[in-house]
């Protein structure tokens, strides 16, 4: 038999002594990748990115995808674009730098 008081879990035997057994140690949980992060971390593709594809993974409007790069801009990030078979493709210019040298 098992009876649950509190913190302590408290283990019945058979002849009857309680028996305390200390909390589990909680599981740690990685935390969900960030938004931001996310973006980055599609910019940083060697094919890079598209305005869909950014959407698609942040459930963003495609002008608040736009505005997203623009502030990442702002805050220092290269970022580069193409346009390769009608659709617009944008980079990190830092590492597309470092992948080719």
């Amino acid at each position: 038999m098992l009876l649950l008081f509190s913190k302590w879990r408290i283990a019945m035997t058979k002849n009857s002594r309680c028996k305390t057994v200390p909390p589990a140690k909680p599981k740690v949980v990685k935390p969900p990748q960030s938004k931001t992060q996310q973006v980055i971390d599609m910019l940083s593709r060697d094919e890079g990115t598209s305005i869909d594809e950014l959407c698609q993974a942040t459930n963003w409007q495609p002008h608040s995808a736009r505005a997203f790069l623009t502030g990442l801009e702002k805050k220092g990030y290269s970022i580069t674009s193409d346009k390769v078979d009608g659709v617009r493709r944008y980079h990190d210019a830092q590492v597309a730098k470092v992948e080719t040298a």
